[in-house]
């Protein structure tokens, strides 16, 4: 069962995910996150969006942690992904092609 707060998220998630059709050029993007636990996620053709959630209350006293923070990662054909903030190591984006075509042959 999801914590309301990621329940929030996944709907916030699930709506942008539904708008968005498989010709998006956002989807020409490779997306990478190390999870705190040790599990690494790649997902090719995707991209990341972070989203804070304006219903979450900040605690001053616990700056340093993320609360509400959100990354969601949608993907061309494998729907949406929702990972908190304060359980991720390291996250990042990278272009599928960094070089242009003629540099490649």
């Amino acid at each position: 069962m999801m914590s309301k707060q990621m329940e929030r998220a996944h709907v916030v998630a699930l709506a942008y995910d539904k708008a968005m059709l498989a010709s998006d050029a956002r989807f020409n993007f490779c997306v990478r996150i190390f999870h705190e636990e040790g599990t690494i996620y790649f997902f090719e053709n995707a991209f990341m969006m972070e989203w804070k959630d304006p219903e979450e209350e900040y605690d001053p006293m616990n700056a340093a942690e993320r609360q509400g923070e959100w990354l969601l990662v949608f993907t061309e054909h494998q729907g949406c992904h929702v990972f908190s903030f304060d359980d991720l190591f390291s996250y990042a984006q990278y272009s599928k092609f960094p070089h242009p075509p003629e540099v490649l042959k």
